[in-house]
């Protein structure tokens, strides 16, 4: 079709959201069809003209490309037969018999969907589960949960088979290797075995130690031992100093192997150092994939706000939001900022119990403050736009690990998106709405990343014995203490 489609739709309803997933995903970016969500079209007087706001909040309305507007059921089938891949389905909802059913399933969904719907994408007080299942019946509210997730499921299901993909090929090139990064001051070594190479599979999470001059930082897991020992033993710089970012198990399971196979100190933050000394239970999972870290019995000296390493000053910043005790660390001359997990990803998705994003966006904002052009996180990603960087990577064979974009940009959407949450989360409590529909706002299926990292969440959570996903966004997010001034933006953890 060479012309476009509008479509308005109930941006509170979830039935609809899902099916707005999919007409822009069929779409595929071509602009064909313009969906219009109401809560914006109302505010602006916006619509159809001569439809009264009562009719447009009753049905979906669409109008074709030769002009005609279409309303309700046969609205949708029309849709479905202007894309070739749901053309059949279309085609069928308008034979006789079959039209009936659908204009019948239709009416139920449109005259229940504030009852059923979780008011996904925006904040209402039919999120209440209370009122929802009262007003509408246990059934009926799992009906719409379960269409909400059938409608959208293929639409996950075909993105994380691609991810999947992707996060092979990337897994498989850089097994085993190091990038020689800032004529060799920068090494990133990939560490594997046993089954942590599920992890970077599944998740995309590759496994780093990193050097830069004589500071190591983050040796891994104790799974990821003997790659840690292959890559120290190979190291041809004198290490002066090996720190962790923080205390999770993949950053400090080989710290005594680090300080035995290089003679180098080891260093943490001060809320660190009992961490070590005392490493807690991780989880059967996490200890069979990755490591349970053992007690650090040699000495751990705190972290001082600066180290001066081979005639460079390397700052240290305290970076919580992770964890309470996480650092990174910045190099002034090199512009260069190992970040650990103090950046992983615009939409990390599936959090646990150590996140706090009430601290993550203050360090966030204080990141933004640096004078930046390489940045490189614990798992294996470098986001810069320097051609040198870029091309010594392309011809290291990893170009796959490089995002091609300015760390300030890729800092600014994270921090851009993480107040997004918060003020969802606001929102919904301030209207007293239940943990689950709170947690709807926070997923709109009309976002891609929604829809694209929902199987992937769902596995986390299935493999980690709930220990991350989605489930512990809202719980995350802790207003401030009473005697504390109340911010635009609530905490969370993600």
């Amino acid at each position: 079709m060479s012309a476009s489609w509008q479509v308005w739709y109930d941006d509170q309803c979830e039935v609809c959201q899902a099916g707005v997933a999919w007409l822009r995903a069929l779409d595929r970016g071509r602009g064909r069809v313009a969906a219009l969500p109401l809560s914006d079209a109302l505010a602006a007087g916006g619509g159809p003209p001569g439809v009264a706001a009562e009719d447009l909040l009753r049905h979906l309305h669409a109008r074709a490309p030769d002009g005609r507007l279409l309303v309700g059921a046969p609205a949708v089938a029309a849709l479905a037969r202007a894309f070739p891949a749901t053309w059949l389905p279309g085609w069928l909802a308008g034979l006789p018999g079959v039209s009936a059913v659908a204009r019948r399933a239709y009416g139920w969904l449109a005259a229940n969907r504030y009852s059923l719907s979780r008011c996904r994408g925006g904040v209402c007080r039919s999120a209440r589960q209370d009122i929802v299942r009262r007003t509408a019946g246990r059934r009926a509210f799992a009906v719409c949960r379960v269409a909400g997730w059938a409608l959208v499921a293929p639409l996950g299901a075909v993105l994380f088979a691609r991810r999947l993909g992707r996060q092979l090929g990337a897994w498989g090139r850089t097994r085993g290797r190091t990038a020689t990064l800032l004529d060799g001051r920068l090494s990133i070594h990939f560490l594997g075995g046993g089954l942590s190479g599920m992890v970077s599979l599944l998740f995309g999470e590759l496994f780093t130690m990193v050097r830069y001059g004589s500071l190591l930082v983050d040796p891994g897991g104790t799974r990821l031992r003997r790659s840690a020992a292959r890559h120290l033993r190979g190291q041809p710089h004198a290490i002066a100093c090996i720190v962790p970012t923080h205390a999770h198990e993949e950053h400090v399971g080989n710290l005594e192997l680090a300080a035995r196979l290089t003679g180098a100190p080891v260093r943490a933050h001060r809320r660190a150092l009992p961490l070590l000394a005392a490493p807690g239970p991780v989880g059967f999972m996490r200890a069979l994939v990755i490591g349970q870290p053992r007690a650090v019995r040699l000495p751990v000296s705190a972290l001082p706000e600066t180290l001066d390493l081979d005639g460079e000053t390397v700052r240290v910043l305290e970076t919580p939001g992770h964890c309470p005790e996480h650092v990174s660390f910045y190099v002034p001359a090199a512009r260069l900022l190992i970040a650990g997990d103090a950046f992983m990803g615009t939409h990390f998705s599936s959090p646990n119990d150590d996140v706090d994003h009430r601290a993550w966006i203050s360090a966030l904002e204080a990141m933004l403050e640096l004078d930046l052009e390489v940045m490189v996180e614990a798992h294996g990603h470098v986001h810069t736009l320097r051609e040198d960087v870029l091309r010594a990577l392309a011809g290291q064979g990893l170009a796959c690990i490089a995002s091609r974009a300015h760390p300030r940009d890729m800092l600014r959407r994270k921090l851009d998106f993480l107040r997004w949450v918060g003020e969802q989360v606001a929102r919904g409590r301030e209207e007293g709405l239940a943990t689950a529909g709170i947690q709807a706002t926070v997923f709109p299926w009309t976002q891609r990343w929604s829809y694209e990292t929902a199987v992937q969440d769902l596995v986390a959570a299935a493999v980690s014995g709930r220990a991350f996903g989605r489930h512990k966004v809202v719980r995350s997010f802790r207003p401030a203490a009473p005697h504390e001034h109340l911010p635009a933006v609530y905490e969370m953890r993600w």
